[in-house]
């Protein structure tokens, strides 16, 4: 009988090794096998969608430049930009990372990298393009919906009771003034210049004199890009491949330290609907008005 029972157990054995043997095997490989294999770390950052707010992306670039065994950083961009402040600080803070922890970084853009989302990457060091891809749309705007037809059709009234003759300037539900126009004018002409003068700072090939003809909210695909000097190279991720061996001491394969946003179920389960989350946004703006580059 004991015979019969270690008969059944070692057949036992032998199909469950046979079972999870190949699992063990890839759990083993995973685990231990990169630490006597090369590998040169890069990190790298998804930029997708609208950029409404810097402190996610903020700390992911914290932690690739300050982390040593991170010898690149590579920010894969898919965006049409976002607000104007957000773009502005995500500048300025790569800057400083660069300044503070020397490392390359690298932007890719495979299909969209207009306005604010090129504000973010002129501050990297190159900016790899594919031909077809769209660049540019330098510029800044205050979306100003206008519904106070819309009210006077339905016979509905609306009004305020506010301080300051500049309180009401971009509120949907009334008339813009001549000088509440003009004070948002001047707050977009402003960031205009400031988003104008630090590409035109950081980019060589885009003087401040010559902004009225890659800085007028164009669009151009990437060859176009490359020739103007909106971007340095054409091509594909393996073009990025390519450039960030030749940029850090590299050995063995590459090794990708990726950061991806959190997303939310709806934007999971339906993709990003940015422009009718952009219209929503306005709709609900009210009386405070964003500028968005």
């Amino acid at each position: 009988m004991n015979r019969v029972i270690r008969v059944a157990v070692f057949f036992l054995l032998v199909l469950f090794g046979i079972r999870f043997a190949p699992q063990l095997i890839n759990q083993i490989k995973k685990s231990y096998i990169p630490f006597f294999t090369k590998t040169t770390t890069i990190g790298l950052i998804k930029i997708d969608g609208k950029i409404t707010d810097f402190r996610w992306y903020r700390e992911q670039l914290k932690d690739l430049f300050t982390t040593s065994r991170v010898k690149a950083i590579v920010l894969d961009i898919s965006s049409v930009g976002g607000y104007s402040g957000s773009c502005n600080i995500l500048f300025d803070e790569i800057i400083a990372l660069k300044k503070d922890h020397p490392k390359p970084i690298v932007s890719f853009v495979e299909n969209v990298c207009a306005s604010g989302a090129y504000y973010v990457a002129a501050a990297t060091d190159q900016i790899i393009t594919s031909p077809s891809a769209m660049l540019g749309s330098i510029g800044t705007v205050i979306p100003l919906l206008h519904f106070e037809k819309l009210l006077e059709h339905v016979h509905v009234g609306y009004d305020t009771v506010s301080t300051g003759d500049y309180k009401n300037s971009g509120n949907p539900y009334m008339s813009q003034t001549v000088q509440g126009r003009a004070m948002l004018q001047e707050l977009c002409d402003g960031a205009y210049q400031q988003f104008v003068g630090d590409i035109a700072r950081v980019r060589s090939r885009l003087p401040i004199t010559s902004k009225d003809s890659w800085a007028n909210g164009r669009i151009f695909i990437g060859t176009q890009a490359v020739k103007i000097g909106l971007a340095d190279e054409l091509g594909s991720f393996s073009t990025v491949e390519a450039r960030v061996k030749k940029l850090v001491p590299f050995e063995g394969k590459i090794r990708w330290v990726v950061k991806r946003k959190p997303t939310t179920w709806f934007v999971r389960l339906f993709g990003n609907v940015e422009s009718l989350s952009t219209f929503i946004h306005a709709f609900f703006m009210r009386h405070s008005s964003q500028i968005s580059s």
